[in-house]
């Protein structure tokens, strides 16, 4: 990836220290979001200086859910306060509020008819590397759907975490650890 601004050799030393601790797919992420920033930044500014102008201008041409946003903002800050670090002046912006936009999508019943149908019917000849699959598909589609589960979270299920007697899941491994 090349960057242009001129911030691009800051940007390139803080990828090469993110690249050794972070996941490929974080990574990746961070990438990405500096990729946009230091495209902003290339047509906005010559100095290496980050106002709140340049943050806030760059914060106007993000098209994207605030969730999105507030992913890259928490990325952009985390590389301007590297930028602080080498003694370079950058506005460092608040996270912003996270509107929840997300409208969930409630399967009808003839859907759940037929998802349910597809799972319990799945064709062993589908399914060579483990042939349990025809049991254990149509119990992780129904938890998911009936607990509200992720799929890591179904799949990190283990039997001492189900107790039948009371109806009760004990989830260990969960989104945030909650």
């Amino acid at each position: 990836m090349t960057f242009t601004s001129p911030f691009r050799k800051e940007i390139e030393d803080f990828l090469s220290l993110r690249q050794a601790s972070l996941s490929k797919s974080t990574y990746d992420h961070d990438c990405r979001y500096l990729a946009d920033f230091d495209k902003f930044a290339d047509i906005y500014t010559n100095e290496k200086l980050v106002s709140e102008a340049l943050i806030n201008g760059w914060l106007h041409t993000r098209k994207v859910k605030s969730s999105f946003i507030a992913n890259e903002v928490i990325v952009i800050r985390i590389f301007l306060k590297y930028l602080e670090s080498t003694r370079i002046d950058a506005y460092i912006p608040p996270i912003p509020k996270v509107a929840d936009d997300y409208v969930p999508y409630i399967f009808s019943d003839k859907e759940l008819e037929r998802i349910y149908r597809l799972a319990d019917n799945l064709g062993v000849s589908k399914a060579r590397k483990n042939p349990l699959i025809k049991f254990e598909f149509p119990m992780v589609t129904r938890l998911m759907y009936g607990c509200g589960l992720r799929i890591g979270e179904t799949l990190a299920l283990r039997m001492r975490d189900v107790d039948l007697v009371h109806g009760v899941l004990t989830m260990r491994h969960t989104k945030g650890d909650k």
